[in-house]
């Protein structure tokens, strides 16, 4: 095989991809851990009695295309997460609330990456697993109306691989602090069966990677990065309907996310960055939906686009779980 220029290494797409893909997996919102049940009202379910268990499933992917020069990175993740909620108590001693628990999960990506206008290929693989703890307040905890605020924090551990042009396989390990705040208001919509929730969301992420040295020779400096993402959305939610036996709502969310994590892979000295666009804007649409017993269940399916030919898609799925 003849000399691959530095800069057209296809490892670096696959570093890159690993490294990223391991920052953003277990970020997630309010709607995505528990559904819709954040800020629906607790009628006829008196949780705060009750133990609560939430298990989401999901995938994704997405992809961006080095047209002008650089690199073809095509990711793909799964991943699952299950959340307890352990108490309860009233920070302010009325009808407000606040929730707390554990997190726990564990997620695998594999990042396929190219060369361009080079055809070189390499893959990038990176699973691990994650614990945390979360807070959730809401003004009135009956309604669930007015304001609501989520915090959470977790540590996650990575294996990684990745498989150079020559069929090398270099395996190496990551991890990474993440905390997020979130905040909204839910709006009761007048004479209307729609609910309109406002939203955003600050999470900072700490990715550590180690040094590489591949057996060819080339260098892939270890970094600690710490960098940011931001999160602006309303959600539209329409008061639930009978269908089937259970009551069932549908909504939908539009979101625009900002990224500045700051990711950033070093070959040789070389520095690649900024791979991936800086805003992305989402179109998620779903169901969260009740059964007899107390039995709840959601899912939904989510489209992002942004520069530099950025695509990408998820699908997930969540129950809850409720019992004396």
């Amino acid at each position: 095989m003849p000399p691959i220029p530095v800069g057209a290494r296809p490892e670096t797409g696959a570093y890159f991809g690993n490294q990223h893909q391991s920052g953003v997996l277990f970020v997630h919102s309010l709607e995505d851990r528990q559904g819709g049940w954040g800020w629906q009202p607790r009628t006829g379910i008196v949780e705060q009695q009750r133990g609560v268990f939430d298990l989401r499933v999901g995938g994704g992917g997405d992809r961006i295309r080095g047209d002008n020069g650089g690199f073809d990175i095509d990711s793909k993740a799964a991943l699952a997460q299950g959340t307890a909620t352990l108490g309860r108590w009233s920070p302010f001693g009325g009808s407000d609330s606040m929730y707390f628990g554990a997190m726990f999960g564990y997620g695998a990506t594999r990042s396929d990456s190219q060369a361009v206008p080079a055809s070189f290929q390499s893959q990038g693989n990176t699973s691990g697993y994650s614990v945390g703890a979360f807070g959730t307040w809401y003004q009135d905890d009956l309604t669930r109306a007015g304001w609501y605020g989520d915090l959470w924090g977790q540590y996650a551990g990575f294996s990684d691989r990745v498989q150079t042009v020559f069929r090398e396989q270099v395996d190496y390990n990551s991890h990474a602090g993440i905390l997020s705040a979130e905040g909204g208001y839910v709006v009761r919509l007048q004479d209307s069966s729609w609910s309109l929730v406002p939203q955003g969301q600050f999470v900072y992420v700490h990715n550590h990677t180690y040094n590489v040295t591949q057996l060819d020779g080339l260098r892939v400096d270890g970094a600690h990065r710490g960098g940011w993402l931001s999160r602006v959305g309303v959600r539209a939610e329409r008061e639930p309907f009978r269908w089937a036996g259970a009551a069932v709502r549908p909504f939908v969310t539009l979101n625009w996310w900002h990224d500045a994590l700051g990711d950033e892979v070093v070959v040789n000295n070389l520095s690649t960055r900024y791979l991936y666009p800086s805003d992305r804007f989402e179109f998620k649409a779903g169901v969260d939906a009740r059964f007899q017993g107390g039995w709840m269940a959601w899912g939904n399916v989510g489209l992002q686009t942004g520069s530099q030919a950025y695509q990408a898609w998820t699908v997930q799925a969540g129950t809850r779980f409720v019992w004396q």
